[in-house]
């Protein structure tokens, strides 16, 4: 699991965090939702001021290297594009 972006909301004085995260290509969907719960639960363990955590799964490839894939494709093809 990588941590992509952690983004915090205040709401009257307690926090509520955003975590994206992505998981490895070859992970099940059951598996990486039983990781993101159990993170979930082990930052509202040892954050006292966090109120609620809410994770977001990415599977699959990270973005910057599907977009690498892609321009690699592109090049293979004889294509100038962008992705």
């Amino acid at each position: 699991m990588v941590v992509e972006r952690i983004t915090q909301h205040l709401l009257q004085g307690k926090t509520l965090l955003q975590v994206e995260v992505s998981m490895p290509p070859h992970i099940l969907i059951q598996d990486a939702m039983r990781v993101a719960e159990e993170a979930e639960e082990e930052i509202l363990k040892v954050a006292s001021d966090v109120i609620r955590v809410s994770i977001l799964l990415r599977l699959g490839q990270p973005i910057p290297e599907l977009h690498q894939r892609l321009q690699e494709c592109n090049t293979e093809k004889g294509q100038n594009t962008r992705p």
